[in-house]
C-alpha cells in the first residue's frame, strides 16, 4: 500500500561528486536509490538501494527501478552529471511521472547545435554561430579569427573546445574537435573576450528565482584547447551586468 512506501530520491551516478547530495538527502529523511555502472562507487556505501547500471542506459535503469517501485514513492531525481545523464534523468522522470524537465528540453540543452538555434528563435543575442558536421566541415562561413570550435555534444566538459587563431590552425583543430563530438556536430563561434559567468537559479511556478553568480575560470592551454581551472564567487561583474543576465534568463 502507498502508506507503507518510503519517499525516495533517485541519484544518477554515485561517485564522489554525488556523495554530498546523497548524504544530504538521507539527512532529510529520504531513501536514496543510486545508479552507477561502477559496483564500487563510493555513494553506494551510503545509499538505501544500489542499482548497477550505466547512467547512459535509461531503459535498463527504468527496468531496475520498476522492480522496487512497490517499496518506494519516487519523489525526485538528483543529477550532477552533464552529457547523456541529463537525458537519462528526463526519461526516467517521464516514465514514473516525476515532476521534472521534459525530455525534449533536455535534448535541446544538451546538444549545443539545437540549443543555439533555440536561443536565436527566442531572439536572445548570441555570438555569431555556425553548426557544421563532418560532411560539411569545409563550408565554414565564419572566417574571422580567433574563433572557437566546440563539440555539440561531448562526454567530458570542455573536451574539444579549441581557440583557433588562424586559417593555418583550422584543419587540425577541426579534426581534434570532431574527435570529441559524440553526435557528429560542431559549433563554430566568433571569439568574444570576457568573463564566463554562470547564474545559479531555479524556476518556481513559472518565475525565475536567481540565487547567485559564479564565474568560471577557463584558460587556453599551449595546444589552444580550453581547460577549466576553478571558479570565483562572487563573479567579477557589476549590478548592471547582473540585471542584464537575469533579464535574458527570464526570457
Amino acid at each position: 500500500m502507498i502508506a507503507n512506501k518510503q519517499e525516495a530520491l533517485i541519484c544518477i551516478a554515485a561517485g564522489a561528486s554525488q556523495l554530498p547530495l546523497i548524504k544530504k538527502a538521507i539527512s532529510l529523511g529520504y531513501a536514496v536509490i543510486s545508479v552507477d555502472i561502477n559496483p564500487n562507487a563510493i555513494g553506494f556505501d551510503f545509499s538505501t538501494v544500489s542499482i548497477i547500471s550505466s547512467t547512459h542506459d535509461s531503459k535498463n535503469t527504468i527496468n531496475q527501478l520498476k522492480k522496487i517501485s512497490n517499496k518506494f514513492i519516487f519523489k525526485g531525481i538528483l543529477n550532477r552529471s552533464s552529457g547523456i545523464p541529463v537525458i537519462t534523468s528526463a526519461q526516467i522522470a517521464d516514465h514514473f511521472k516525476i515532476n521534472y524537465y521534459p525530455i525534449n528540453s533536455a535534448k535541446i540543452i544538451l546538444n549545443k547545435h539545437l540549443f543555439f538555434k533555440e536561443l536565436s528563435d527566442y531572439k536572445i543575442i548570441i555570438p555569431r554561430t555556425q553548426t557544421i558536421s563532418s560532411k560539411n566541415k569545409n563550408k565554414l562561413s565564419i572566417k574571422e579569427f580567433p574563433l572557437i570550435l566546440k563539440p555539440s555534444l561531448s562526454e567530458v566538459g570542455k573536451s574539444g573546445v579549441i581557440k583557433v587563431n588562424s586559417q593555418k590552425e583550422l584543419e587540425n583543430s577541426l579534426t581534434k574537435s570532431f574527435s570529441a563530438s559524440i553526435n557528429d556536430y560542431l559549433i563554430a563561434q566568433e571569439f568574444i573576450e570576457g568573463h564566463d559567468v554562470v547564474l545559479i537559479s531555479f524556476v518556481q511556478n513559472g518565475e525565475l528565482k536567481p540565487i547567485s553568480f559564479v564565474e568560471e575560470i577557463n584558460i587556453f592551454q599551449q595546444n589552444k584547447e580550453a581547460k577549466g581551472v576553478g571558479v570565483l564567487t562572487p563573479a567579477r561583474i557589476n549590478q548592471e551586468i547582473k540585471n542584464k543576465i537575469i533579464n535574458i534568463s527570464e526570457k
